[in-house]
This record gives C-alpha cells, structure tokens and sequence, in this order.
C-alpha cells in the first residue's frame, strides 16, 4: 500500500516536473486590425494563432538592418516601412504603418497602444526619440542592437544555469523516494517498519516534505525575470 502510494507521488512529481512552464501570453493586436471581436462567430470558430514572443536577437538584426538602410540616406520613416520587420513583431509594425498611411507623424505613430512587448519598448524609444529630435540616427539603432544582442546572451546564460538548477531539483527530489522503493522490494525489516505506524507517519511526513521542496526549488527556478 505505501508502496503504491509512493510510486503515485513519483509519477505526480515527474509529471510536474516536466509539464511546460505557464508563460505570459503574447500581445493580441491581431484582432484590432482585423475589426473582429469575441463575439463574432466566424471569430470563435477560426483557432488563434499564438504570436511568436519577441525575439532580441531578431530585434537586433531589424535595428541593424535600419541603420544601413539610414546611412545609405533613407530617412527613419523611410526606413521603418521599407525594412521588413521580424514576425514577432509583425502586427505592431503594421499598427504603426497604418497610422503612417493616414498621415500621422512618426512620432505619434510609433505610440502602441499598451502593453507593448518586451524588447520592442527599447527599439520604439530609440525610434521615437530619433523621430521627435532628430540628429544622426544610426549610432542610436547600433547601440540599440548592441543592448539586444547583450540582452539575448544574459538570457541565454539564465536559461542554462535554469536547466542545470531543475536537473539538480529532480535529482534532489527523486533519489530519497527511489532509494525507499527500493529499500521496500528487497529488505524485510524496512517493509516492516515502515507498515508500523510510526514508520508510516515518517514516510508520510517525508513525503510532504520532498513535494514542498520540490515545489519551492521550482518557485526559485522559474520565479519572473524583467526579460
């Protein structure tokens, strides 16, 4: 009975353990652009699409691609609509594109509707202060890029270290119940004292205690980053 109990938390941890991380759903422009609503039924019928989340290595690649094309002597606003944008950030291009369209300032234009992605925020900055105050306008895109490309490395060095901390976590949580299922199928006296009642109060009390651990280390692990 104990034993089958706890292979039940094994199989419960695991499958936690490995489950997707719940994240942040991206952006939903789409919709605004589109004209359509909740309560449209071609609208509930047609599956959403899950944006892509924002990539700064793309982003990087986007300001990069803006700078050449503003030495080369395009103006910002020429830039912005002749550079094609990464797909991540496709909708809120067109946002801006559409304002431009109609006749509004690239200043003005370039303020999204909140909330806007993470990353973008640094490049709708630059571009809206190259926009409002003029001045050379390649240096701000390749700083801007540079930042990115710096952003994406600190990522990249937090996700690895992430993956090494919740191999470590389970590890840590199941070797000690692995180690008593095995204890349990080949020694006679553990089977016996943990059928005890007192063996039975420690195993349970231990195993409530690996779960919590388990699930802090994983609160630590997959606690919110700025990024």
């Amino acid at each position: 009975m104990i034993a089958a109990v706890l292979i039940g938390v094994l199989v419960v941890l695991v499958g936690w353990g490995w489950s997707p991380v719940a994240r942040r759903p991206a952006d939903d422009t789409s919709r605004a652009d589109t004209g359509t609503t909740e309560n449209d039924p071609i609208e509930r019928r047609r599956p959403r699409r899950r944006e892509r989340p924002v990539d700064p290595v793309e982003l990087a690649a986007w300001c990069d691609a803006l700078a050449r094309a503003v030495r080369g002597g395009t103006t910002v606003r020429g830039a912005f609509t002749q550079v094609e944008p990464p797909d991540s950030i496709v909708a809120h291009h067109r946002h801006v594109a559409l304002a431009l369209e109609r006749g509004a300032p690239l200043g003005t234009a370039l303020d999204i509707p909140p909330p806007v992605p993470t990353h973008l925020d640094l490049v709708l900055v630059v571009l809206r202060s190259l926009a409002l105050h003029g001045g050379p306008s390649s240096e701000p895109l390749d700083r801007a890029a540079a930042a990115l490309r710096q952003r994406a490395a600190i990522i990249g060095e937090r996700r690895s270290q992430s993956a090494q901390a919740q191999l470590s976590a389970i590890v840590m949580t199941l070797l000690p119940s692995v180690l008593l299922a095995v204890l349990l199928a080949t020694s006679t006296g553990v089977r016996e004292a943990v059928a005890s009642p007192a063996g039975a109060t420690v195993v349970g009390i231990g195993a409530v205690a690996n779960a919590v651990g388990w699930w802090w280390m994983r609160r630590l692990i997959h606690g919110r980053s700025a990024w």
